[in-house]
């Protein structure tokens, strides 16, 4: 385990503070995943789920299974690392591959391409080309990564076979229910924290190139939302809950699972699941995604000037979140569709 990790200073100033919610004291925050109490795990894991109470100096207390513990009592670690495993499920479950892999895409560009292609207009048909770039080479690898059974994601969690697949159909369900103001309001986090406080301007920068790119094209301001929305999730959402967060995970600083008998944060087995998801992560991109690749699919001038400016503004621009970068291409997964 890396002794430097900081559960709170990752939930209160890192890309964690996207979970942070108001509680009726003031100053006072909690992050809330004791939904998943309710998921059947294998035999031999702890169940996932907890709350954590916290303020700007340091985690309150923790609650697992009705139980809310302080620091100073027994089963506060074992309830830390239990709610350290669930922040790692629902960070790559929830936050990544539901949230910008599969609800953003599937609303946004599967309902664009498959229902309304021939209304799209020519602004509209370039910036899903831009969006969907080398989408089929970049997710090839998905059901080894994600499948339902024998993935490397249901190895490195502790779910069941089948309640993976019932936490990830409703996770779907939930995100895919919200409307594109509810949406925004949720990807933006709570006033008063550090990711709305880092993520506000980029997405206004995000909502500016929309409305310039498609000027003259009239879209509605539904369009306006849902295409803002759907540039925001798959650029700084999906770099802030994405590939850079993998190291949390081989460190064990949140691990995925974690053992009954000893509470064990690191296994030889845990290491091999989460190295080998490593190597298929970062080695399925056959070709870097750079903006002379697709910027000839554009052939407004006006629209391609538009674009190269948002990209040279916002490319190597790092947040306040760390080494949060909106838009690096030479190593961003910008194509999330599959």
């Amino acid at each position: 385990m890396n002794k430097d990790f900081d559960l709170h200073r990752f939930l209160y100033r890192e890309t964690g503070s996207f979970y942070l919610k108001k509680t009726v004291k003031e100053g006072i925050w909690k992050v809330d995943l004791s939904h998943y109490y309710g998921y059947k795990v294998r035999d031999l894991y702890e169940k996932y789920g907890g709350k954590v109470i916290l303020d700007e100096n340091q985690i309150i207390s923790v609650e697992y299974e009705d139980n809310v513990l302080t620091s100073d009592v027994d089963g506060y670690a074992r309830a830390i690392q239990i709610f350290k495993a669930t922040l790692s499920v629902d960070l790559i479950m929830k936050s990544h591959l539901v949230l910008c892999h599969m609800a953003t895409s599937q609303d946004t560009y599967f309902d664009a391409a498959c229902t309304r292609y021939n209304r799209l207009t020519d602004a509209e048909k370039e910036f899903f080309a831009i969006t969907t770039f080398h989408t089929n080479a970049i997710n090839a690898s998905i059901p080894v990564l994600a499948g339902p059974y024998g993935s490397l994601v249901h190895r490195a969690f502790a779910f069941d076979q089948k309640e993976l697949q019932r936490a990830m159909n409703e996770t779907y369900n939930e995100l895919k229910s919200m409307s594109s103001e509810e949406m925004k309001d949720w990807v933006l986090g709570q006033n008063g924290t550090a990711w709305n406080d880092a993520v506000t301007p980029y997405y206004n920068r995000v909502e500016k190139l929309i409305r310039d790119y498609f000027k003259g094209d009239n879209i509605s301001e539904h369009k306006v939302r849902k295409y803002t929305n759907f540039l925001f999730i798959i650029t700084a959402s999906h770099e802030a809950f994405g590939d850079s967060q993998l190291g949390y995970m081989v460190f064990c600083d949140i691990p995925c699972q974690v053992h009954k008998k000893d509470h064990t944060l690191i296994t030889e087995d845990y290491i091999n699941i989460i190295m080998t998801m490593g190597i298929t992560v970062g080695t399925r991109i056959v070709k870097l995604v750079r903006i002379d690749d697709y910027i000839t699919v554009i052939k407004d001038e006006n629209r391609k000037k538009t674009w190269i400016d948002f990209v040279k503004d916002c490319s190597y621009n790092i947040s306040s979140l760390g080494n949060l970068s909106w838009l690096n291409f030479d190593n961003f997964e910008i194509s999330v569709g599959y």
